[in-house]
């Protein structure tokens, strides 16, 4: 406005003064009596004129604002905590800021572990199961190459008066784990891959090859993961009745061929336990006929018979062996 009037010449500068009613001082030589009258009575016609407000217009103003959605407040920040999706070096990073994105993102998260994990851990045990199974499939095959080789026996080293598959601190009493009888199906090559005596449920570690190699084998408990058909007693032969048998997952009743008497005492069911190979939901068991198959009870033998246990046998020191060729005892 200043600049603008700066460009004014002192006749208009005086008109507009005038016309404004202000003391614009004596009239300037250029400026006529006659254009000075006129552009007063054209002043005094807009000074005349005036123009009455609409009615109720702060009403409507008001009115028309509360229709209109409410204003958000944004922080400078908040814009900054959004999800925001960057690629660096091939990473793609997420950066998560507002509650209601952590939130979100912790029930996506939630819902998928609840939803996936169970499945998961179903699958891997279903596969070790099957692993399981396939185990006991080699060492049926080895049983029959052995028995097939020596007229129908099955493993056995031999057993005496002397002998004892418990640990005892008897004198005289030579300590023999039943597992030792299973000792020709490795060093003879009838069962080549030492893993197959391994559940892959647990963490039992195969024997090594310099073991084998050495004649070493089964010394150690964790060489094997299967209970063997107990051989201090009757011994049964690969004709026999191919529902008996011969091998199982774990006996849980004992550990390395000691009773877990503390467990029977405590639980008056205890043998009805499963093995603990597969978190005691069952026991895969492999006949003498060469049959694998997946059982939820203990009592898997012919007529029922309890696999982990000897028949009319309650205190076990270490020389007991079944006594029918219907009666299953198997452990390590």
């Amino acid at each position: 406005m200043t600049d603008s009037m700066n460009n004014f010449s002192a006749e208009q500068e005086w008109l507009l003064a005038r016309a404004l009613g202000f003391d614009a001082g004596p009239r300037p030589t250029g400026v006529s009596e006659e254009e000075a009258a006129k552009f007063e009575a054209a002043a005094g016609v807009l000074q005349a004129w005036s123009i009455a407000p609409p009615t109720g217009l702060e009403n409507r103003i008001i009115a028309a604002a509360g229709k209109r959605p409410a204003l958000r407040v944004v922080r400078s920040e908040e814009s900054a905590r959004r999800v925001v999706e960057r690629r660096n070096a091939g990473e793609v990073v997420l950066a998560f800021g507002g509650l209601r994105d952590v939130i979100s993102v912790a029930a996506v998260f939630v819902l998928m572990v609840g939803l996936g994990v169970p499945g998961l851990i179903n699958m891997r045990q279903r596969n070790q199961r099957i692993g399981c199974n396939q185990n006991l499939a080699s060492l049926a095959q080895g049983l029959q190459s052995y028995a097939t080789t020596y007229g129908s026996a099955l493993p056995f080293l031999g057993w005496g008066s002397d002998r004892s598959w418990r640990p005892t601190p008897q004198p005289n009493v030579r300590l023999q784990h039943n597992r030792q009888h299973l000792e020709p199906l490795a060093l003879e090559q009838y069962v080549s891959d030492a893993r197959r005596f391994i559940c892959p449920s647990g963490c039992d570690v195969p024997m090594t090859r310099e073991q084998v190699r050495r004649g070493v084998a089964f010394a150690d408990a964790r060489n094997v993961s299967y209970a063997y058909f107990n051989m201090a007693g009757a011994k049964p032969r690969l004709g026999d009745n191919p529902e008996l048998p011969i091998f199982a997952d774990d006996n849980p009743l004992f550990d390395n061929g000691t009773p877990r008497l503390d467990i029977r005492k405590l639980w008056k069911d205890a043998e009805e336990m499963n093995s603990p190979a597969h978190r005691g939901a069952g026991q895969n068991v492999l006949s003498l006929g060469g049959h694998v198959r997946w059982t939820r009870t203990p009592h898997a033998g012919i007529d029922k018979d309890n696999i982990w246990t000897l028949n009319a046998v309650s205190d076990y020191t270490g020389r007991e062996g079944p006594t029918t060729d219907t009666d299953a005892h198997l452990l390590k």
